[in-house]
């Protein structure tokens, strides 16, 4: 679930991408666990995370919140997973099982507090170095040629022409 909406990217592909994150690491988890697992019950998980993440995502939190909205969302996706495995006992033993639900949630939290901002502004790196290759392989010269042509007759070779100061020294209050 990803918490920060200072990244600059859109609220519902980070509540998604969230979800399926969560939802991936519960149905990995849930597998090393005890081995079964139903694909109805890791869609129900999903399901499940999407709201927590639409409302996570929608600003900066702090880590507690994140901790705990990270283990209520474990919470949530064990119960998802395991409704069809009642009779399978658990092949992990239950203190165990919470002392891994308590670490997962504080790298989460973590995770979500210092590692998502700096891997959207990764990904945005690399998009925008993507697409500055890619304009750099166009042919421009005709895209150039053709914006030079429209340009007005009346145009200011400065670009001053709209500009106005409007800041000067302070009036004296009298």
């Amino acid at each position: 679930m990803f918490p920060s909406a200072a990244s600059g990217s859109p609220r519902v592909v980070r509540a998604g991408l969230g979800a399926a994150v969560a939802a991936g690491v519960a149905v990995a988890a849930h597998a090393a666990g005890h081995g079964q697992v139903d694909a109805v019950g890791a869609g129900w998980a999903f399901v499940a995370l999407v709201g927590p993440s639409w409302w996570l995502a929608r600003r900066r939190r702090g880590w507690g919140v994140l901790a705990l909205t990270q283990l209520a969302g474990q919470q949530i996706a064990h119960l998802m997973l395991s409704v069809g495995d009642a009779v399978v006992p658990h092949a992990v033993p239950a203190d165990l099982m919470l002392y891994g639900h308590l670490l997962a949630a504080a790298v989460s939290a973590w995770w979500l507090m210092r590692g998502e901002p700096r891997a959207w502004a990764g990904l945005c790196r690399w998009v925008m170095a993507l697409l500055r290759a890619t304009a750099l392989r166009l042919p421009s010269a005709p895209v150039v040629a053709a914006l030079r042509q429209q340009r007005p007759a009346s145009h200011d070779p400065r670009g001053l022409r709209h500009v106005v100061i409007r800041r000067g020294p302070p009036l004296a209050v009298v």
